[in-house]
């Protein structure tokens, strides 16, 4: 069976039947152990998430203030992001926009 062979049932059973291989494929890589795969078993999805939040905030915060933008750029003020992180306690500062001169 080939894609565009004019029967849309075939075409449709031979999508599901490569959905369903690659499902298999990849539930089967999945049941690895993680140094098998070289990636993190359960990558934290929301790690990313959040720090990409945070950081966009303290862009609309300097983007919406120029007093605050000018205060960070010459050094008077910081602007920081904070992490929490609820498993271990621990406080991740982002500090990517304390730079003099930006």
């Amino acid at each position: 069976r080939s894609i565009g062979s004019g029967n849309q049932g075939d075409d449709s059973t031979h999508l599901d039947d490569v959905f369903n291989q690659l499902t298999e494929s990849i539930n089967d890589a999945s049941s690895f152990p993680p140094e098998a795969n070289s990636l993190p078993a359960r990558p934290d999805m929301s790690y990313s998430v959040n720090r990409h939040h945070i950081l966009y905030s303290i862009e609309l915060i300097l983007n919406s203030s120029e007093p605050i933008r000018n205060r960070v750029q010459e050094g008077t003020l910081r602007v920081a992001g904070a992490l929490y992180h609820d498993d271990s306690g621990y406080v991740e500062l982002f500090d990517e926009y304390n730079t003099a001169g930006q």
